[in-house]
């Protein structure tokens, strides 16, 4: 019965191999090809070995005894047509065409600080070109990995507070002085108080000087302005005396034409 299961499902993988025709059977003898499994890194390939038998088909059915891969990859392998390549099982063939020898089936890929057992169950099968049937030997494919944790980030050190010094300028000794030039010094320093003195002196006269100048001539310029206004307002009544007595004159002579004309008229 259970060699009958495994003929249906050769038939079904091989049903796309146009080169095959329609299989009614395959066959389970004792075969020679193998499947190997090779570590690289976090990740575990899977190889078939027909040796000269040309084969064109692979079936791997996965089994795991741990962590399970977090992907499948069958980039790289001649078994370029897959109709299943899950972490359970990978079924892929060569298309119109057959290999020999070693050859990548499947690549399983796992993340780091894990560890697994991988076995290629029963139900597997490497299936030569012609006759179609299946040559694994059943036996072969299994093996036990462990996968190392990456490598923790380096932590930086903080960096380290330097202390810059400042380099002490040396001071330079008193030299004591003698009596000479002690003397010599506090003339000199006399003749320039006496100077200073004088050179104050005389700007404090020269700034009196002017104050006294700008305040005769601003005592004139208001004398100036005052006897103006005096001769405009003097101007403004002698004009005010002449409007007035030329009003009351013409005011007169309206009165002498008035009476005249009254006059005149009662003679009538």
């Amino acid at each position: 019965m259970k060699k009958l299961l495994n003929s249906i499902k050769l038939i079904a993988v091989l049903t796309p191999v146009l080169s095959l025709g329609l299989m009614t059977g395959v066959a389970h003898a004792a075969g020679t090809a193998t499947y190997s499994l090779v570590q690289s890194g976090n990740s575990v390939s899977i190889y078939e070995d027909s040796g000269s038998t040309a084969v064109n088909t692979v079936d791997a059915e996965l089994a795991y005894g741990g962590s399970q891969p977090v992907s499948v990859s069958t980039a790289g392998s001649p078994f370029t047509s897959c109709t299943s390549s899950t972490s359970s099982s990978v079924v892929c063939f060569v298309p119109n065409t057959s290999v020999t020898g070693s050859q990548l089936v499947a690549t399983l890929n796992y993340s780091g600080g894990s560890s697994t057992q991988v076995n290629l169950s029963q139900g597997s099968m490497i299936v030569s070109q012609t006759p179609a049937a299946d040559i694994w030997d059943h036996a072969s494919g299994s093996g036990s990995f462990s996968f190392a944790a990456p490598a923790p980030a380096p932590v930086r050190a903080a960096p380290v507070a330097t202390t810059t010094t400042t380099p002490t300028t040396p001071t330079t000794p008193a030299v004591k002085a003698d009596s000479t030039k002690n003397n010599d010094n506090k003339n000199t320093k006399l003749i320039v108080s006496s100077t200073a003195v004088k050179n104050n002196t005389s700007r404090i006269i020269d700034t009196y000087i002017v104050l006294i100048v700008l305040l005769v001539a601003a005592v004139a310029y208001e004398a100036r302005r005052r006897m103006v206004l005096s001769k405009e307002a003097a101007l403004a009544g002698t004009y005010k005396l002449a409007s007035s007595k030329k009003g009351a004159k013409s005011k007169a002579t309206s009165v002498s034409k008035s009476a005249s004309t009254k006059k005149a008229a009662s003679k009538k």
